[in-house]
């Protein structure tokens, strides 16, 4: 034992001067590279030298560890033995702290990488709880046996208990980080991903499954990075202890090696169970978070029907009870791989006591040492164990993340950021020429709207009329983008414009509009007016704009309406249109609306397109254009006045399309 504590001595120190000088070689050739720069502090100076601090009781520790570890009595100081393991000790604790100075320098030098930053560090803070539990079952067996003397043997424990907590909680801090840090990257590489969707694209994403992933699949990616440091740790107490064992009794160590081994391979029968059911679980759930979606979304379509009530709670129960069953099903199977582990741990102990003392002959102070050790190993032991449920789960919410994210249509991510030029030019004039759609993309003459041809002119009002499902909501997504034409093209001043870079000329309210609290795309020179426009739409002293958000949305449909329409007028954006936009708002300020609010647009420089069947405000139209089965019809142009509304009415009131 002294010939292994006395080799081990230097091979530690060698160890930890290379792995030091190796990491600080790489951190130089990163900042040669660019990769990265210098950020002192005198907050990371502080905490720096505070960590020499907080070196000094693992120190003695070190210094502790051979005395406690060979001798009955205390070592005098001028003793041959002393004198023998001093240089060693020695060496053992300067290569610690040199250690520690050479990779902390790196603090002052961050990596670009963030993750490069903290996991490093985190993989050494994370082996020193291992190493510090595995010495406290080995001071409890040393003292059991009566290896060591009592006060060291108590100075250590102490010692190791210290380090045990002081990196268990800055590792714990870090781990947290990180795990934030991970969470977030992804829920920002998904909503970035999202804003990269076409809009054909996002229409066939389920909002459910869009939940499940944001709130339970990275939710479960979190947590796991959460248990990963007690799980490195656990590993690392694992196998320090066995090769402390190994050094009591090779033979004994083998067989519980093999024992334990066993026990992990059972646990492998349930691993793709396991996997299979927390997979259908996670599918309930999205079907369950879809028919939530629904009670959330059309609550007053169902509310004030009995039967419609009746009929959707039982789709609540069916989802909710479909859902947890798959759920408690996954939960089975995990009761079940626990149980078995219990068993199998407990049989293991029962070997080290009644087996062992058969087979190996082995004494009664090795057989306690033995289950002593046994019974500190089931903690990290079940917390491995207690992991796999966690890895079945990571491992689906990872892979349904991946298909989410791999099924994204790469053909939409080219949007451009054009919307400072596109938002403050003045247009003159957007024409739609020979638009066609369809849904079928696999057949493209089968065209749901079309030929389209359509233009709006600056200072002009432009009505687009017809009847419901006549392809009005259709165009409008053509229009400004949303969908892609198979055929024809929009012009914007003559140019004709990509469809992913449509939008940026198009302020729109639209007739399923929703208002967010907070005003995105705000041009400040249009602030100065905001009070004036406020009392304008009736809503002085119902709301107020403060940083650059609305005071408050609590409104009526009506006002929000309103607020909508001053949203549209703080965008600034040279091409307005408004969907169906007056249906909500009261007569009063519709006939505002219509009369005061439109000619201002009108002054400004702006084009106005308006999707209306309020026909008695026709003769504000400058041009109107009546959609029917998909087609656009001119009906009326700025000279074009006589008998108009008669003819418009009949045909309104007479259209018959099926288009949505």
């Amino acid at each position: 034992m002294e010939n292994f504590i006395s080799q081990s001595g230097y091979y530690f120190g060698f160890v930890l001067i290379g792995i030091a000088l190796i990491y600080a070689l790489t951190v130089v050739v990163q900042i040669i590279k660019g990769k990265r720069s210098k950020a002192y502090s005198s907050e990371k100076l502080r905490e720096y030298f505070m960590g020499f601090l907080a070196l000094i009781p693992a120190l003695i520790g070190v210094w502790l560890m051979p005395f406690a570890s060979n001798s009955t009595e205390f070592l005098p100081l001028s003793s041959p033995e002393y004198y023998q393991i001093d240089p060693i000790v020695g060496f053992a604790m300067f290569s610690i702290v040199l250690f520690y100075g050479i990779t902390q320098l790196s603090v002052f030098f961050p990596h670009k990488n963030k993750y490069t930053n903290i996991i490093p560090s985190l993989l050494i803070l994370t082996t020193l709880p291992g190493l510090a539990s595995s010495s406290l079952v080995i001071i409890i067996n040393q003292f059991v046996t009566g290896a060591g003397h009592v006060s060291y043997l108590f100075s250590l424990f102490l010692i190791s208990s210290y380090i045990l907590v002081l990196t268990s909680r800055i590792s714990g801090r870090k781990v947290a980080v990180l795990g934030n840090m991970i969470a977030h990257d992804l829920n920002m590489k998904i909503f970035k991903n999202i804003f990269k969707f076409s809009y054909r694209k996002y229409e066939k994403v389920a909002s459910g499954k869009l939940y499940t992933i944001l709130n339970d699949d990275i939710g479960a990616l979190f947590f796991f990075s959460q248990m990963l440091p007690g799980l490195y740790s656990s590993i690392i107490t694992i196998v320090v202890v066995s090769l402390y064992l190994w050094t009591i009794s090779f033979t004994g160590s083998m067989l519980l090696l093999g024992i334990s081994a066993s026990i992990m391979v059972f646990q492998n029968f349930f691993t793709g169970s396991m996997k299979d059911a927390w997979i259908h679980a996670r599918q309930t759930r999205e079907g369950f978070t879809d028919v939530i979606t629904g009670l959330v979304n059309g609550f007053k379509e169902l509310v004030v029907h009995g039967v419609k009530r009746k009929e959707y709670l039982v789709d609540l129960e069916e989802g909710s009870e479909e859902f947890y069953t798959a759920h408690r099903e996954a939960m089975y199977v995990d009761i079940d791989k626990t149980i078995y582990a219990n068993l199998a741990f407990t049989f293991a102990i029962g070997t080290s006591c009644l087996i062992f003392p058969i087979v190996l002959n082995l004494e009664k102070e090795l057989i306690t040492t033995f289950v002593i050790t046994m019974l500190y190993l089931w903690g990290p032991m079940s917390g491995i164990i207690g992991a796999i449920p966690s890895i079945m789960r990571v491992q689906v919410s990872r892979g349904r993340i991946n298909d989410f994210l791999a099924n994204m249509d790469s053909a939409s991510l080219t949007y451009e950021d054009n919307s400072e030029v596109a938002s403050t030019q003045i247009v003159q004039k957007v024409k739609a020429v020979d638009v066609c759609f369809t849904y079928d993309e696999e057949d493209e003459e089968a065209s749901l709207i079309g030929p389209v041809n359509m233009e709006a002119n600056n200072g002009e009002v432009t009505f687009i009329i017809g009847g419901n499902g006549s392809g009005k909501t259709t165009f409008l997504k053509v229009l400004i983008g949303l969908y892609k034409a198979f055929r024809g093209k929009i012009l914007i001043d003559g140019q004709h414009i990509d469809q992913l870079n449509l939008g940026e000329y198009f302020s729109i309210i639209y007739s399923d509009f929703y208002l967010y609290k907070k005003i995105y795309g705000i041009k400040p020179e249009k602030l100065s007016q905001v009070n004036e426009w406020i009392k304008t739409l009736g809503l002085d002293g119902k709301v107020t704009i403060e940083d650059g958000a609305f005071s408050t949305i609590n409104l009526s449909k009506g006002q929000r309406k309103r607020l909508s329409i001053l949203r549209s007028y703080l965008e600034d954006r040279p091409i307005i249109i408004y969907d169906e936009c007056a249906a909500d708002l009261d007569p009063e300020f519709k006939d505002f609306f219509y009369n005061v609010l439109l000619t201002q647009m009108k002054k400004e420089d702006k084009v106005v397109i308006i999707i209306s069947h309020d026909d008695g405000y026709f003769s504000v139209a400058d041009r109107i254009y009546k959609m029917e089965m998909g087609k656009s019809r001119l009906l009326k142009a700025n000279d074009e006045h006589e008998n108009l509304f008669e003819s418009v009415q009949e045909e309104e009131y007479s259209s018959n399309g099926a288009i949505v």
